[in-house]
């Protein structure tokens, strides 16, 4: 699952957050992880958001997680789609999002309670087209991750 987060500026109405089960091998069907990424959206303060999930034809129980958590959240949006990849369930997800800022997730990250609040105070100087969060590594698949992970704690930011 990757999400997407479309916000506005901190005075702005809504925020949108768009998660989207991608056909990615090391990212479908994502019902370990899919409930704990959406909630730490839904934890967010300081802003208004609405959360849209695309579920992109998982075949475990990611869709029905979700419907679930959609009708105990009222901000949160449940699309499904046939398989398609990640490309076509994020712009299904933007076609229905309300935001004008887009943050992207995958199912296994997480956001701090603040991380949107934080990022979209940044979107007040015009000369500010995009951000990028600091992507902390909780369970690397290849070397690479097993690095960052290293070297995020090593730096004290893991």
């Amino acid at each position: 699952m990757a999400s997407i987060a479309t916000f506005k500026s901190p005075a702005a109405e809504v925020t949108s957050v768009v998660a989207n089960d991608e056909c990615d091998y090391s990212s479908y069907n994502e019902e370990k992880y899919i409930q704990r990424a959406v909630k730490s959206v839904l934890r967010q303060t300081g802003v208004q958001f609405e959360v849209i999930v695309v579920d992109d034809g998982s075949t475990d129980h990611t869709g029905i997680l979700l419907d679930k958590m959609g009708q105990r959240y009222p901000q949160l949006v449940v699309l499904h789609q046939n398989n398609q990849g990640k490309s076509r369930a994020i712009n299904h997800g933007l076609a229905k999002a309300t935001g004008e800022l887009v943050m992207v997730l995958d199912a296994d990250s997480y956001l701090g309670e603040q991380a949107l609040m934080t990022m979209s105070q940044h979107f007040v100087d015009p000369q500010v087209i995009g951000m990028s969060a600091n992507v902390r590594i909780t369970r690397p698949l290849n070397w690479i991750e097993w690095v960052q992970k290293k070297l995020n704690i090593y730096w004290g930011i893991a």
